[in-house]
């Protein structure tokens, strides 16, 4: 016979194989029917032939009339289209064509060899759909095998979803480096399923999980100092989030984002994040809550008072309907909210408002029992009151406050960069205060650079 093309013959089997699983039959009940057909009784063609013809491995030809019969297909489209030959034997010792060329109808150009497969596959089920008897299920069948095909087993996505779970839930008492190490694990293994065969259900499930663990990597990123990494994985969760049709993935990136503007010194990105998320977020969702803190404080940082009035009125309506604490990473508090409140005032230059609402929240940290608390965000809050007393004069309840954020066991980025604000909101007063220079010496051997 001529020989046919790897992706005609892989196209002709496809659609073979997608007949015979529409009627139930594998290779041992194909090869028994075909045998009974033609006259030479069930054991009058091998299973192995069969399984040939199904994977792409060979064509047949002798047997072509009883296959179309039997499954009410038509291979025409796959072995009869003219092209370039040379002559092998098939199954049954007959000489029989095999042509490389691309079923009629099928684009001139297919691309690459991945794409030349798919679209004969395609085309193949296609062939199956337009040859079947209109009274036949098969090519109906065959579509919804297909839609129905999968790779994933069925625990796997509660798996990941519980993974994901404890890395939230966790996330303030893991060193940075290990949830790191955790997070880009499952993440490469989302990456992974998302490339083999599922459903469509489960590829946009695949798609969430893969966009919530952007943002946690964001999140570390940020913790580590890498404020471009940190931002990319944001941009990575958002674009999931888009594909999955999950509104609030994507607000939880930009709220991720947010952050990471605020602290990188760009505050007219960090409003556009927020305010973007907040488009996004669900009406009473924790995101829709988390997302009004963050236009309040990214409108005080942007230099905007009369948004930052409007956004913190919106906040503090989120404040009376949010429990007094929360944990995990995706939390919405009242104490997490209020806290913002410091860093807002401090940048409007309101120090005695910012200093008020720094000590309500330190307070509200100390209230949680010692293993459910927050180390970062309750040194965020300490360097918080300390910039405020600094920009009171009060250099000594400063002084004492930023040494107690000092003593944080989960240092991370954050906490550098409120240190290097507070120093230099000390720097006029370093003459008078020769504490402040002890101060800067014990940061500079405690904390990595900004």
């Amino acid at each position: 016979m001529q020989h046919l093309g790897r992706e005609a013959k892989a196209a002709a089997g496809a659609a073979i194989r997608a007949a015979c699983e529409a009627k139930g039959w594998g290779p041992s009940r194909m090869a028994r029917e075909l045998g009974i057909a033609e006259g030479r009784g069930p054991q009058g063609l091998g299973r192995q032939a069969v399984r040939r013809w199904m994977t792409g491995g060979q064509a047949p030809v002798y047997w072509r009339p009883w296959i179309e019969k039997l499954l009410h297909l038509n291979l025409a489209p796959y072995l009869d289209a003219p092209g370039p030959a040379t002559v092998v034997e098939d199954c049954a010792g007959e000489a029989t064509a095999d042509v490389c060329a691309a079923p009629p109808g099928a684009p001139p150009d297919l691309g690459d060899a991945t794409n030349r497969r798919d679209a004969l596959k395609t085309a193949a089920l296609a062939a199956a759909a337009t040859a079947a008897d209109i009274t036949s299920p098969t090519a109906a069948l065959a579509y919804t095998r297909r839609l129905e095909s999968t790779a994933i087993g069925s625990g796997t996505l509660d798996h990941l979803e519980g993974q994901l779970e404890r890395l939230t839930a966790r996330y303030a008492a893991t060193p940075a480096r290990e949830a790191w190490r955790i997070a880009g694990g499952v993440r490469a293994e989302v990456a992974q399923l998302m490339e083999g065969r599922h459903t469509l259900v489960q590829g946009r499930e695949l798609a969430r999980l893969a966009g919530m663990l952007s943002v946690v990597l964001g999140w570390l990123a940020h913790d580590m100092g890498a404020a471009t990494a940190a931002e990319a994985w944001c941009r990575d969760g958002y674009a999931h989030g888009l594909q999955a049709e999950v509104p609030e993935v994507c607000a939880w990136a930009d709220d991720a984002r947010a952050t990471i503007c605020l602290y990188d010194d760009r505050p007219g990105q960090a409003l556009a994040a927020a305010e973007r998320g907040a488009a996004h977020a669900p009406a009473g969702s924790r995101a829709a809550a988390r997302l009004a803190g963050q236009l309040s404080r990214t409108s005080a940082a942007a230099g905007r008072p009369d948004a930052f009035a409007a956004a913190h009125r919106t906040a503090l309506r989120h404040v009376e309907q949010l429990p007094a604490h929360g944990a995990g990473l995706f939390g919405a508090d009242a104490v997490r909210l209020r806290s913002f409140d410091a860093s807002s005032y401090l940048a409007l230059d309101q120090p005695g408002r910012a200093l008020k609402a720094a000590e309500d929240a330190i307070c509200q940290y100390r209230s949680v029992p010692y293993h459910q608390q927050s180390p970062t965000r309750m040194a965020i809050a300490q360097l918080d009151a300390a910039e405020a007393h600094a920009a009171l004069g009060q250099i000594d309840a400063a002084l004492a406050l930023g040494k107690d954020a000092l003593g944080c066991q989960r240092m991370v980025a954050a906490i550098t960069s409120r240190t290097a604000r507070l120093l230099h909101r000390l720097h006029p007063h370093r003459h008078r205060h020769p504490q402040i220079q002890e101060f800067a010496r014990t940061t500079a051997t405690l904390l990595p650079a900004p």
